[in-house]
């Protein structure tokens, strides 16, 4: 199962990597999810957006198959474990960014990120590119 990063959501509502979307629509929807956090982005970037009602139906059609992914205990332990590795090593990631490697990580899923390299510093977090790397 794979876990959607924001920015690779972003680009699929955006329609700007057509080779992302074929990628997207070739796997199972129910093999696809996302965390809280990334709908939360979501959610925040089209109520800040010029064409909220729009973008709110059209982010609604995206989420519809998806699974959301709850930020719960098993993740806090995931992203305790991250932030310390990371802190040690002075290669600490944004806050939600952390969060989103946590719930991954927690679940044994494939993060699907604009920028695998960035994440590459979690220990134990499978990453995959989709559409090729930004």
């Amino acid at each position: 199962m794979y876990l959607l990063d924001t920015n690779v959501c972003v680009e699929v509502l955006n329609g700007s990597s057509p080779a992302l979307v074929a990628r997207l629509r070739a796997e199972d929807p129910a093999a696809i999810g996302l965390s809280c956090l990334t709908r939360a982005e979501l959610i925040y970037a089209a109520r800040r957006s010029t064409k909220v009602a729009a973008n709110l139906r059209l982010l609604e059609l995206f989420l519809a198959p998806l699974r959301s992914l709850p930020f719960d205990d098993r993740c806090a332990e995931h992203y305790g474990a991250i932030r310390a590795d990371l802190a040690a090593a002075d290669r600490l990631l944004r806050p939600n960014d952390l969060l989103i490697a946590a719930t991954a990580r927690a679940h044994d899923l494939v993060l699907v990120a604009r920028n695998p390299r960035k994440f590459s510093r979690v220990v134990g977090l499978k990453v995959e590119a989709w559409g090729g790397e930004a």
